[in-house]
């Protein structure tokens, strides 16, 4: 159990954050309980990784916040990590803004975060659009990890007022229709955002996967907000690996 931490790495996806053209510490925890095609945690390097007690993670997260004061719990899967709360309180008390990136699969784990005001934006991955291809995504087969906690994680923050953004992956076979369910699953909420992300990287654990070229995420989503024009202000999309570290990448439509 152990971390990649990497200074003033991510960019700020929630499009509302204040100082968004400064960049976010990532805290990446080296386990998951899924297995998604698209994703590459498991090819990484376990060098990568350290398990930091409590007394070196406040001496890092004090050195980084004299760079920034955003930080960024993602992984593999974060919630899974039995000091994540610890860890989460030691930058709340030193003045922190928190990200949660989560697959939502432990809403216990989530529900207690929100309950402590550890976090100010919460994002969770949805993996399908229904239990069916959320299930061979994730090649989860508990129904309740990979499609009904998540719902419940989502809710969680919506209903706290947490801005909540809700992240689906595409790749080169995606429809204007399979867009189209992903925005039907939800209804309009002020605190409510909609990420379409491109596939990223060159390598991933599924090589039957290949992205989308060009534009043609964006010019897809876009016909597709012009059927449902309540949600414009509130999708969000990712096209290019470069939006994982410069914000100016990131559409909002």
């Amino acid at each position: 159990m152990a971390y990649s931490i990497r200074p003033s790495y991510f960019s700020h996806i929630y499009p509302h954050v204040e100082k968004r053209a400064e960049k976010v510490h990532a805290i990446v925890y080296d386990k998951c309980n899924y297995s998604c095609g698209f994703c590459n945690i498991k090819e990484r390097d376990s060098s990568e990784f350290y398990s930091y007690d409590t007394e070196e993670f406040v001496y890092v997260v004090s050195q980084l916040l004299m760079q920034g004061n955003a930080f960024k719990f993602t992984g593999g899967e974060p919630t899974l990590n039995p000091k994540l709360i610890d860890d989460m309180e030691v930058i709340r008390d030193l003045g922190g803004f928190i990200y949660l990136d989560t697959n939502g699969s432990r809403p216990d784990i989530v529900g207690k975060i929100i309950d402590r005001k550890l976090v100010d934006v919460l994002a969770v991955s949805l993996k399908g659009l229904d239990f069916v291809t959320a299930q061979h995504t994730s090649q989860c087969i508990n129904k309740s990890l990979c499609w009904d906690n998540v719902f419940k994680s989502i809710k969680l923050g919506l209903n706290a007022g947490i801005p909540t953004i809700v992240t689906h992956v595409y790749d080169a076979s995606v429809t204007e229709a399979a867009i189209l369910s992903f925005f039907k699953l939800f209804s309009r909420v002020d605190n409510l955002f909609l990420k379409c992300n491109n596939l990223f990287y060159e390598k991933h654990s599924d090589s039957t996967l290949h992205r989308i070229e060009d534009n043609e995420l964006i010019h897809r989503v876009q016909r597709v907000l012009d059927t449902m024009p309540l949600l414009r202000g509130h999708v969000i999309i990712c096209n290019s690996e470069e939006c994982i570290t410069d914000y100016t990448y990131i559409r909002t439509l």
